[in-house]
């Protein structure tokens, strides 16, 4: 009778394990997904910044004759508000 109990014991600790590891799995696949792809849009959100940055100095140098160090002083000044605004949209988004 022991041994009929213990075997039970030891196939449900296997099985319960092989649950657990599947599961954790899955979840660590789901895991390195959000990462890279977390990872791919900052990267392409920087490339981004950089281009409006480049685009409005170059804008503001030709279009109104501003020397480069004023448009890019202007420029900065719009993407610490960009930057302030994403940062207080994404704090109103937590959830404390």
């Amino acid at each position: 009778m022991d041994s009929l109990a213990e075997k039970i014991i030891h196939f449900l600790k296997k099985q319960i394990l092989k649950i657990l590891i599947d599961n954790l799995k899955r979840k660590f696949k789901g895991l390195i997904k959000t990462a890279i792809l977390t990872i791919i849009g900052y990267t392409i959100t920087v490339i981004g910044l950089i281009f409006i940055c480049l685009g409005i100095v170059k804008y503001l140098s030709e279009a109104f004759h501003l020397p480069v160090w004023v448009s890019l002083s202007l420029s900065g000044v719009i993407l610490l508000l960009i930057g302030s605004i994403s940062l207080l949209i994404a704090y109103s988004k937590l959830k404390i």
